[in-house]
């Protein structure tokens, strides 16, 4: 399989997310952009579209430099409101349709917010900020603009074809991207243009995309998943972004049939219900024949034989690094396709520290916190604090994952706040998911600390199983033995109808944490 351009160099990635997209126009206008529910739109189309939008803001009052914030389900709309709100020279927020009113009220705040931008009917809980003395509405300088059915700027004021539009520097920031939450309120990374376009080139060139790929990415367009290593990917190569509004199993693979997509990103949660829905029907997915994925190992071998997708790779990254931070080549040997979690980008320093200190670099090999040098994020949206706690400095970025590196490949073993202390040996939650779910009735699968009093904590399994399977306690604890360490064994196990998710799709592990 051909590469789709040689590797990258910084001279390819000096752009605003505005200068990608009219790269893109000019050079495949005719391309199909988007495919999203009944929206078929082309790159010659996405730009004039998104430059009404851009027109329409700075009419509606918007300044270079505005928050603007943008809450709704994956549509057409919100591309072209992502793309008109970096041509505008403004400042993207980008919000969880999913938010309560509280949630929505931090964000709304604590970011400045000049205007919301909302699909219709979602802005109505700010109603249950009414007659309070932090009124978040009230911080709103332009107030709210609603889409519906129709296109997403007819609620701001009209502006001529030709009125002029700011140059945008590619490392100003673009995207204010507040991460969910563990102990506290989430925090908003600064994103500049220059961090997002870069991360999408070294993306597509890993996986050889090009103009003929149609992509499916069914993860929400407010997550890094899906407007950087989404949005932004298909956009630098004049690929087709396929997406729906809400995810769902089985018409995920319809749409990957009907629309013969050629390439899947999608979470370890979308993958295994897709495996499950695909096991009681079929579907022609002869052409998917790319993806990636977060997850244990054994998930992509499932994805590989029983999806058909001979390239399948793990990933990993995290937002404060603008989003992916290593991933395998197709051409890499299968063994490290399907065995770690990424080959080192070239254009990054990687190393691994004492996930205490974060300050002591350890030997080749030994297991402590993943760190980078080189595409860190801006800092945190008015928290320096949290900022320096974060990237040291002498420029270090810490992930909080922890893993290991070996030849040039990472080896992602779970969060450091997911490390268990088991009679005082440190115990990665996710080994012991891993093995959890490689038994055959185990859909999915959570484990969390519990505090002991002679062990000082032990393992809690959560398990989902498969639909129609059963097993018991006994039977998971013996297969675990088989595969893991006594001391590793799950103490209890817990089964769950359905596991609740954070608004990434990931498992929400703080509402299974027992004290």
């Amino acid at each position: 399989m051909a590469r789709a351009w040689p590797v990258p160099t910084a001279a390819d990635w000096q752009l605003s997310l505005g200068g990608l997209l009219r790269r893109a126009a000019v050079n495949w206008p005719d391309n199909e952009a988007l495919v999203i529910e009944q929206v078929r739109m082309r790159y010659g189309e996405l730009l004039a579209e998104s430059l009404t939008f851009a027109r329409r803001l700075r009419a509606s009052g918007v300044a270079s430099g505005d928050h603007v914030a943008l809450m709704g389900y994956n549509s057409a709309n919100w591309v072209l409101a992502y793309f008109g709100i970096a041509l505008a020279g403004a400042v993207m927020i980008p919000l969880n349709p999913r938010f309560s009113a509280r949630e929505l009220r931090y964000v709304l705040r604590k970011s400045r917010c000049d205007l919301l931008v909302s699909e219709e009917g979602l802005a109505r809980r700010l109603s249950e900020f009414a007659e309070q003395e932090d009124d978040a509405v009230a911080t709103l300088r332009l107030g709210v603009r609603e889409y519906g059915g129709g296109t997403a700027y007819a609620n701001l004021r009209p502006a001529a074809a030709d009125a002029a539009l700011p140059e945008v520097d590619p490392e100003s920031t673009a995207v204010i991207m507040f991460t969910s939450g563990s102990t506290a309120f989430p925090k908003g990374c600064m994103l500049t243009h220059l961090g997002m376009v870069r991360n999408a080139f070294l993306h597509d060139a890993r996986l050889h995309l090009n103009a003929h790929d149609r992509w499916f990415g069914p993860t929400p367009f407010f997550h890094a998943s899906g407007c950087i290593w989404g949005i932004l990917s298909v956009t630098a190569v004049g690929a087709a972004m396929v997406s729906c509004k809400k995810f769902d199993a089985a018409e995920s693979l319809a749409i990957l049939e009907r629309e013969r997509c050629t390439y899947q990103h999608g979470i370890d949660t979308i993958c295994v219900r897709q495996l499950e829905a695909g096991s009681t029907r079929h579907f022609d997915l002869s052409r998917l024949k790319k993806g990636t994925t977060t997850g244990p190992m054994n998930l992509l071998v499932r994805l590989r034989d029983e999806m058909g997708m001979e390239f399948i790779l793990s990933k990993w990254g995290t937002t404060e690094g603008h989003g992916n931070l290593s991933l395998c080549d197709i051409d890499d040997p299968p063994d490290k396709r399907l065995g770690t979690h990424g080959r080192l980008y070239e254009q990054f320093e990687y190393r691994v520290a004492d996930p205490e200190t974060g300050r002591v670099a350890l030997a080749a090999g030994d297991i402590g916190e993943l760190q980078v040098r080189g595409p860190a994020m801006k800092g945190y949206y008015d928290d320096p604090e949290a900022t320096a706690a974060l990237i040291l400095p002498d420029g270090w970025l810490r992930t909080g994952d922890l893993g290991r590196i070996e030849e040039g490949y990472v080896h992602f073993t779970g969060r450091v706040k997911d490390m268990l202390k088991i009679g005082g040996e440190n115990v990665a939650a996710q080994e012991i998911e891993s093995a959890l779910l490689s038994h055959p009735a185990v859909l999915n699968a959570a484990v969390v600390g519990r505090p002991h009093a002679e062990w000082g904590e032990v393992a809690i399994a959560f398990v989902e199983r498969s639909a129609g399977a059963t097993v018991s306690d006994q039977e998971l604890s013996e297969h675990c033995r088989r595969h893991l360490a006594a001391i590793k064994v799950p103490l209890n196990y817990v089964f769950v109808d359905e596991f609740a998710l954070t608004g990434s799709g990931k498992v929400d592990k703080k509402l299974l944490r027992v004290d």
